[in-house]
């Protein structure tokens, strides 16, 4: 369970470094196409049942902080030496 936790955690922390280094198009008028409308998860807070955050992206900047949770989560449990 600890292991999955730490996962998580390192897997969050990587999602808004991805997040942060993605310049949103606000900043950057007409880089999105109308075609690439807003995807919003619900995202938890850790320690709490209740309690959670709406977080909106494309689908494509959904794909790059998925892959680079699935890369922290491999690289987090290639660390403690799981198969």
């Amino acid at each position: 369970m600890r292991t999955v936790t730490a996962a998580v955690l390192l897997g969050a922390m990587t999602a808004s470094a991805v997040h942060a280094q993605e310049p949103r198009a606000a900043e950057n008028p007409g880089a999105e196409q109308a075609s690439e409308k807003q995807i919003c998860r619900r995202m938890q807070v850790t320690g709490s049942m209740l309690s959670g955050k709406r977080t909106c992206h494309t689908k494509a900047e959904w794909v790059q902080i998925d892959k680079a949770n699935q890369d922290a989560y491999e690289q987090a449990r290639r660390a403690r030496g799981m198969r």
